[in-house]
């Protein structure tokens, strides 16, 4: 609900101010300015994407291939430092 708010407000003001942000667009030094700003929320969501992906996968591995967790994770070539992280996110599946 929220968010939904959010893309109206955001709508309604690149509608009134159309040149602003055009020009905005065209403006190197402003766009960086603008990436600065969304940067960490994108890569928070890039980053969950990517996880939640990777979690699949060892899923998917565990039951097809009939492998643990840790095979799992040997198979995908996953970093011993993130492997806790991602025991635990396997684990947490609602069986």
């Amino acid at each position: 609900m929220v968010r939904e708010h959010y893309r109206v407000l955001l709508r309604l003001v690149i509608e009134k101010n159309p040149r602003f942000f055009e020009a905005m667009r065209r403006d190197q030094i402003m766009e960086d300015v603008l990436m600065e700003i969304v940067r960490d929320r994108v890569d928070e969501k890039v980053n969950a994407a990517r996880q939640q992906t990777t979690v699949t996968h060892i899923r998917d591995i565990m039951t097809k291939l009939e492998y643990t967790a840790e095979q799992a994770m040997d198979l995908l070539s996953i970093p011993q430092s993130q492997r806790s992280t991602y025991a635990g996110l396997v684990g947490k599946k609602a069986r």
